[in-house]
């Protein structure tokens, strides 16, 4: 079948009216005219049965565009269309493709009455480990501010030199601090706003035990070598007065050891779960014989497990008036999101399988307190069960982006950042573009529209080895990677110092201090994310629309941006020698013309419905058509 329809999420394809007092959503798709395409219907199933509405045609010179409409009576709405050829085959078209025969409903187009907010399109985030970052220092210090406030500050294995390197885990380099704080990262707002990013990601900062912060002490303080809550809301006016937002760290899978509620090593005066079975904390932790034996985050001791089934303990995280989820998001923080640490893990534990629950809650909590707050989950494996509009807004989408890109650039990815437990070994050839085009689309179609939007795409994390360090330092595939994470759909971030050309391995060589020497940075590097962070802002295509395959083979990728009659269409060659290919434009409407790089002053021309393009070893191209006066 030669068709080539097309519909996304947007409201060119996806709008809401009222009509009769009633609400009701006007699906679309298009397709080249003439079709010969005999009728379409919109098929949904609200109550679990099918219904079908027929749908109507208008068409112009290029596109027939078939439009229906169902009544909405819920707050999400799964729906295809089903079209009918010339020798009278049916067809359907769902989030994957076209199908010669009824799939199944994972890839529906989704409708969510209240999805991800608005303010991700086009926006950068950019992730600061604090205690990596930069640091003020200064007075009062760290011990003055821990004693001021009555509250124990970790002992320290090593106050390390600034850019020093970290000793390995084994020699205490959990405790080894070089005092990055918040006031050292109010000091490089200006270098955030010129780099273009929009918001920042932050790490964990609240009291803890170690650098990195992932065993909470105190979710309610903010830990003493960063600064204080005083600190916390200087940064954070100081980021909203700039258009800039902020999401925080929400470990709420488990604490360490010596939180206020567990208190193994009597960290705080009073006692906590491990000294006193009767403490009213006890019920917020799985004990299988007290007070030694107990669930714990990967067989860690450090990190007792939390148990969502208290309700004590859900009204502490989340659920009361005055819990950790609403204290931060309320001024005078306002902070914009939650970033939720495995989340996947998150209240399951054996037999107890609360964790759609649980984050069902926590959403409702979340967008109560702030509707607009981005609720973003780090699971490094398919997470589409949590991104259905009930739960998460967003992922770090190891799964459906970094992990396929990684295969494709290199052959191998890295192992689960725990490295605890045994996996099968990596790869060894790198993917053809084809795996790469499949992997892409196949996790945008098992979520809605807007939660494909905004998955969260990184190429370097403080838990994966940096891009170009996996990348053999091999200049050109990372220059290619970059270029993809922020043409692809979604919500780029790029994590402190890859700009400037920081490299690092396995954790914690990826955790390097930032270098501010400015004799030091890679300013090829740099020019190259600060030109694609403007592209993605400024170019509403780039920040919101949809996307379509045109060509995956081998070492070359070809994909179309798509908003309404707008097109974007980008070619990556990630091969060591020149490709010249020839790419069907005519699918989104481009025929005859030219076409304008917006990354080079090469054009391209387009005839019959195809472009040919010559690609030179690692080139990236996107092209925008050139209007005619």
């Amino acid at each position: 079948m030669a068709l080539r329809p097309y519909s996304d999420g947007t409201e060119h394809f996806a709008s809401v009216e009222l009509r009769g007092g009633r609400r009701r959503l006007k699906a679309a798709f298009r397709v080249g005219a003439p079709s010969g395409l005999r009728s379409a219907w919109l098929r949904c199933h609200p109550d679990g049965e099918p219904e079908y509405r027929q749908m109507r045609r208008t068409a112009n010179g290029i596109w027939e565009r078939w439009e229906g409409a169902v009544s909405l009576r819920g707050p999400r709405l799964a729906y295809r269309f089903v079209l009918e050829d010339a020798e009278g085959c049916l067809w359907h078209l769902d989030q994957r493709g076209l199908h010669p025969a009824p799939p199944g409903d994972d890839a529906d187009f989704v409708h969510l009455e209240h999805g991800p907010p608005a303010w991700l399109a086009g926006t950068t985030f950019y992730q600061v480990f604090p205690d990596r970052f930069d640091r003020v220092g200064g007075d009062p210090s760290p011990a003055q501010r821990a004693a001021a406030a009555g509250l124990p500050l970790p002992a320290a294995h090593a106050e390390l030199a600034w850019g020093a390197r970290q000793p390995g885990y084994r020699s205490g380099g959990n405790q080894s601090f070089m005092g990055g704080d918040l006031g050292g990262i109010r000091r490089r707002l200006d270098y955030l706003r010129e780099l273009g990013v929009g918001a920042l990601y932050l790490t964990p900062i609240f009291l803890a035990g170690t650098y990195h912060r992932y065993d909470t002490w105190d979710y309610h303080v903010v830990d003493p070598r960063l600064g204080t809550s005083q600190d916390l809301a200087a940064l954070c006016r100081e980021l909203h007065e700039s258009g800039l937002r902020i999401i925080l760290d929400g470990v709420f899978n488990h604490v360490g050891a010596g939180h206020r509620w567990f208190n193994r090593r009597s960290v705080f005066p009073e006692p906590g779960a491990w000294q006193d079975r009767d403490s009213p904390f006890a019920e917020f932790f799985y004990f299988k014989r007290h007070p030694d034996r107990y669930e714990s985050w990967l067989g860690h001791k450090d990190l007792p497990k939390l148990d969502y089934r208290s309700r004590r303990l859900r009204d502490e995280i989340y659920a009361g008036h005055q819990s950790v989820v609403r204290r931060w998001l309320r001024p005078p923080y306002a902070v914009d999101g939650w970033r939720l640490d495995v989340v996947n893990m998150l209240a399951r534990s054996g037999a107890v399988q609360l964790n759609a629950e649980v984050l069902r809650e926590m959403r409702q909590a979340v967008k109560e307190t702030s509707h607009d707050a981005y609720l973003l989950g780090e699971n490094f494996f398919d997470s589409s069960d949590q991104l259905q509009g009930d739960q998460l807004d967003g992922a770090q989408d190891y799964h459906g982006f970094y992990y396929p890109l990684l295969r494709w650039l290199g052959g191998s990815e890295p192992q689960t950042p725990t490295g605890l437990r045994r996996q099968p070994p990596a790869t060894g050839a790198a993917a053809g573009a084809e795996h790469l085009a499949l992997a892409l689309i196949e996790a945008r179609a098992r979520v809605p529209f807007e939660q494909a939007q905004a998955m969260f795409h990184q190429l370097s994390s403080h838990d994966t080895p940096r891009l170009i360090t996996l990348l053999d330092g091999d200049r050109r595939r990372y220059r290619l990677a970059v270029f993809l994470q922020f043409v692809w759909p979604g919500v780029p971030c790029v994590y402190y110092g890859d700009e400037v050309g920081l490299e690092g391995g396995r954790d914690p060589e990826n955790r390097r201090a930032m270098e501010w020497n400015v004799a030091a940075w890679d300013q090829e590097r740099l020019d190259w994310h600060r030109r694609l962070i403007a592209l993605h802002r400024d170019d509403p295509v780039l920040a919101g629309g949809g996307v379509t395959v045109l060509h995956a083979e081998g070492d070359v990728f070809c994909f179309a941006r798509i908003l309404g009659d707008q097109c974007r269409i980008a070619l990556l060659n990630r091969g060591d020698e020149s490709a010249r290919v020839a790419v069907d434009v005519g699918c989104v409407g481009w025929l005859d013309g030219t076409a304008t790089d917006l990354l080079d002053t090469v054009g391209a021309e387009f005839t019959g419905g195809v472009l040919t393009a010559d690609l030179e070893p690692g080139a990236v191209r996107l092209l925008r058509r050139e209007e005619s006066p």
